[in-house]
């Protein structure tokens, strides 16, 4: 798929569509893009960041490994994102490793002509910096999230924030693939293999989600979000949302 020239493909992306054009068309020599099948790092955890990376099409994953070979998965990366922009900008390592889900294509700018631009230009330094700040926002909840919330009001806090992003959403239902094995759901909301497949059948046996090999289907949104409310009644059966069994 053509994107276009160099300056038409940044701005694609809301951080470079703030800057005046003549910065703009002083990044855009620099700009490479380039193809990644499926299942393919990006860059790797702990590796020195030397490149900054835009998603045009795919997705991406973001994995982090621990010291005992676990996995988590952190969040995901759609087209139109920047990816890792704060160890760029930073120099310091990557925090997590970026993964293919799908054939993606991708473009990437050296860290070097970023951080000379970023000197000679304000501009460009407060859109990253408005960028980091959110995403440090976004990553303060999910870690509340997974501090103070159970494993079940985390996988629906997971469908729900899926949902916005990849549902083709019609009234209050909603339906979408997203490429994740069960494994990869329980590593998306830091649980076991176990407790994941327990939540998401007693979900769908009380008709709240149904799902196949391809799919997750949430036929009543309101439904789903009434158990993030551990002191409502679910409207199914009236079975209190702390309890799921």
């Amino acid at each position: 798929m053509n994107f276009g020239p160099p300056d038409a493909i940044l701005l694609r992306f809301k951080m470079f569509q703030s800057l005046p054009k003549e910065m703009v068309d002083c990044l855009a020599p620099k700009l490479e893009t380039f193809s990644v099948e499926a299942q393919q790092n990006i860059f790797e955890q702990n590796e020195s960041p030397q490149y900054l990376h835009g998603l045009l099409e795919g997705r991406i994953k973001y994995v982090k490994y621990t010291e005992s070979g676990k996995s988590l998965i952190f969040g995901m990366c759609e087209p139109g994102h920047m990816m890792a922009e704060a160890p760029v900008i930073g120099g310091f390592p990557y925090p997590t490793t970026a993964v293919t889900m799908r054939p993606s294509v991708l473009f990437r700018l050296p860290r070097k002509t970023l951080i000379s631009e970023i000197h000679k230009n304000a501009e460009l330094g407060l859109a990253l910096l408005n960028m980091m700040s959110r995403r440090v926002v976004y990553l303060a909840e999910k870690l509340s999230q997974m501090a103070t919330n159970t494993v079940e009001q985390r996988i629906v806090q997971v469908l729900l924030d899926l949902s916005q992003t990849y549902a083709n959403q019609s009234g209050t239902t909603a339906e979408f693939n997203i490429d994740l094995s069960r494994m990869e759901l329980s590593e998306l909301v830091g649980a076991s293999i176990e407790t994941t497949i327990r939540a998401m059948s007693l979900l769908k046996k009380k008709k709240i989600i149904d799902f196949n090999r391809k799919n997750i289907i949430i036929p009543d949104l309101q439904k789903l979000r009434y158990l993030l409310s551990p002191n409502s009644a679910c409207p199914v059966d009236q079975m209190p949302c702390s309890k799921w069994s």
